[in-house]
């Protein structure tokens, strides 16, 4: 909704937006986190007010609400894919909007479980490639205007990611690209980060995690990841802190040819082509090969693919 448009809301409209529309698909989903000066009943009685409002709707008996609330870590029927390395996989997909011009290219290196000394080499590491990683592809090269490179958790696992989204582009020439940028140019990065300037990237990072919550959006932020995954990794940042002190160049380097570039290398890339996007405009980049680790091994079903996959124990 745009601004300008909140003058013409109605609450007829509200009301008929939720008969109509939100319960209609049956997939509508209501999570809600507690963060607070109050108790757990307090949390509770509260949580049970909100559910009473969703049971007593007009259409509850044709789509039930199903409760599950969950005062305690999750770790029933979970678990994340373990990639085998040195490895490289790739998945296409056709976008699900026939309109679709964009060709979207998402590059992950499973790095493997959470360590407070791992995860602060990782985020030290993007720390320095970052920017370079969007200025080469996004204002040099111009490939599109989506460009970003980052860190993930998920269930205690790490992904290094890179992505690329283009209308002009195929999705092998971005993959490429995306390659050529971590086997070509970020070594030169690493190896020309002085050492006055490897301790700028330590203390920025640093003063990241020393800096408080500003407001609740941002605690839930920190505290949901927690919550949801059961981990309650409730110092995890002051773990990263105190292995940040502990880093040297030399730990980068050896961080990078391990994960992105060496035996420990397991990369995963999803092409996701726009139904819409003209072939003419990939017509020059036809013959662009991916310098990925190895040739990369095709998934055309994912289900087939999770059968005979093995699985980290989390």
């Amino acid at each position: 909704m745009c601004i300008r448009d909140r003058e013409n809301v109605t609450l007829e409209g509200v009301q008929q937006h939720h008969n109509q529309i939100a319960w209609e698909s049956g997939q509508t989903s209501l999570t809600a986190l507690a963060s607070g000066n109050f108790d757990l009943d307090s949390a509770q009685k509260v949580d049970e007010m909100l559910l009473s409002a969703f049971r007593d709707r007009p259409d509850s008996h044709d789509s039930p609400i199903r409760e599950d609330r969950h005062d305690s870590p999750i770790k029933e029927d979970r678990a994340i894919l373990k990639l085998a390395s040195p490895c490289s996989f790739l998945h296409i997909r056709q976008s699900s909007g026939s309109g679709e011009a964009n060709n979207g290219v998402g590059v992950y290196f499973q790095v493997g479980l959470y360590s407070p000394e791992l995860h602060a080499s990782l985020w030290l590491l993007l720390s320095m490639y970052r920017q370079h990683f969007y200025r080469s592809l996004r204002t040099e090269q111009q490939l599109g205007y989506i460009v970003n490179a980052g860190l993930t958790i998920y269930e205690e696992v790490m992904f290094l990611r890179f992505f690329v989204q283009s209308s002009e582009y195929s999705c092998a020439f971005l993959d490429s690209c995306i390659d050529v940028f971590i086997q070509d140019e970020l070594p030169d990065i690493l190896h020309q980060t002085s050492d006055e300037d490897f301790q700028k990237f330590i203390a920025g990072r640093k003063k990241t995690l020393l800096e408080p919550c500003r407001t609740l959006l941002e605690e839930k932020s920190w505290i949901w990841p927690e919550i949801k995954d059961g981990t309650h990794r409730w110092d995890r940042n002051q773990l990263t802190l105190n292995a940040l002190s502990r880093l040297t160049p030399p730990d980068i380097m050896v961080c990078y040819q391990k994960y992105l570039n060496g035996q420990a290398c397991a990369r995963v890339a999803l092409h996701l082509q726009g139904q819409a996007f003209d072939p003419k405009h990939g017509s020059h980049d036809s013959e662009a090969l991916v310098k990925s680790c190895q040739t990369p091994i095709l998934i055309p079903e994912l289900e087939l693919f999770k059968q005979s996959a093995q699985w980290y124990e989390i």
